[in-house]
């Protein structure tokens, strides 16, 4: 994980192997060593060789097992399951706008009850003519 394009920006706070050490004496000041815990033994290092340590990883908002953590670095990332999921997010794209749409021209027709509503209905229609024209002529992105 060292070796990414912003390997520069490591920060020892963000790595998900790091903790602060809570136990530092008054000879290391709270703040300049962290704990490292990513061989599963916990041991004091300073703050400059975390962020310059070639296991530093980006600290995840889930908690993980060490076994589990172990687990994910040896799996490779699948791009089949990448292409996959920007596929559906793709198609959930079409989904809303086409309903929204189709809410739109519901809502016309739903109040198309006196002369008064034709020019709200009039709206309604453009505004959703004007939807899909923008959404097939804005070129989203095809995964």
């Amino acid at each position: 994980m060292a070796r990414i394009a912003i390997a520069t920006l490591q920060n020892g706070w963000d790595c998900r192997w790091s903790r602060p050490d809570d136990n530092a004496g008054p000879a290391s000041p709270i703040g300049e060593s962290v704990v490292c815990d990513r061989t599963g033994v916990q041991r004091r290092v300073s703050l400059a060789e975390c962020e310059s340590c070639v296991h530093w990883e980006l600290a995840h908002n889930a908690p993980e097992t060490a076994a589990t953590a172990a687990a994910s670095l040896h799996e490779p990332v699948s791009t089949k399951s990448a292409s996959r999921m920007a596929e559906g997010l793709y198609l959930a794209t079409w989904v809303a706008i086409v309903a929204t749409a189709a809410l739109l021209v519901a809502g016309g027709l739903a109040i198309l009850t006196t002369p008064l509503a034709i020019p709200v209905t009039v709206m309604l229609f453009l505004s959703a003519a004007a939807l899909m024209g923008f959404a097939c002529a804005g070129q989203l992105p095809h995964p």
